[in-house]
């Protein structure tokens, strides 16, 4: 299964990884793995996305991965968002 948009997955690159989880686990792995790396793409610092697509035998960079570019790019985009979800905020 091609995987196609993944713009509006809820929660970002954590809802990626939630959905690779969920393929792993139907033994989907290629899905898996897709999401895996799109989780990735949108957070370079989610570790276990990275160290669930070794444990799937994909043969990821970490250089490429892991590079200063893209976490410096991760940081200015995540700093624009708000930490807390506005359902959670309290109103006044």
């Amino acid at each position: 299964m091609k995987i196609r948009n993944t713009d509006n997955v809820a929660n970002g690159s954590y809802g990626l990884y939630l959905l690779g989880v969920v393929c792993e686990k139907q033994t989907r792995y290629a899905d898996a793995k897709e999401f895996y790396l799109k989780a990735l793409e949108q957070n370079p610092t989610l570790w276990s996305a990275y160290e669930k697509l070794g444990k799937l035998g994909e043969n990821v960079n970490p250089g490429k991965v892991f590079s200063e570019t893209r976490h410096k790019n991760y940081e200015s985009i995540s700093s624009k968002k708000p930490s807390t979800p506005i359902s959670l905020k309290r109103k006044k």
